[in-house]
């Protein structure tokens, strides 16, 4: 880079002092005041793309949090859903569990008199506790 402007520096010293002869002192200061203009402006529109980047980052920023909350929300609804489904579930097996015990002590029961039914010679129907029992199982 140096180089390149040692090797350009004689025509370019050429160039400022042939715009000076040709503007005079009051032309150079206003291609200055334009040059300072127009780098002012490009550093301003600068900052102002930066600016307004930034801003539209906060935004994205939030409407990711606000998703963000809202996931959790739907995740923390359909968790409890699903936590009273498994509740439902305990206690309807619970409960169909204590309905096979009843059923098992019934056949027992019934197992016995039917033994003691079998010595006698005389065979039963089903009893009304059975019938309950297989009634109450779906």
């Amino acid at each position: 880079m140096i180089a390149l402007f040692l090797t350009l520096w004689p025509w370019l010293f050429a160039r400022l002092s042939s715009l000076c002869r040709a503007l005079g002192w009051r032309g150079l200061v206003a291609v200055l005041i334009l040059i300072a203009v127009i780098i002012w402006h490009v550093r301003a529109v600068t900052a102002a793309r930066e600016e307004g980047a930034q801003a539209v980052r906060l935004e994205w920023a939030e409407a990711n949090r606000k998703a963000d909350l809202l996931a959790i929300q739907r995740q923390q609804q359909q968790q409890a859903k699903i936590n009273e489904a498994e509740r439902a579930l305990v206690n309807e097996r619970a409960a169909h569990a204590a309905r096979q015990s009843e059923l098992a002590a019934a056949l027992a029961e019934e197992r016995k008199d039917h033994a003691k039914a079998g010595a006698d010679g005389r065979c039963g129907g089903m009893s009304e506790r059975v019938r309950s029992a297989l009634n109450a199982i779906r």
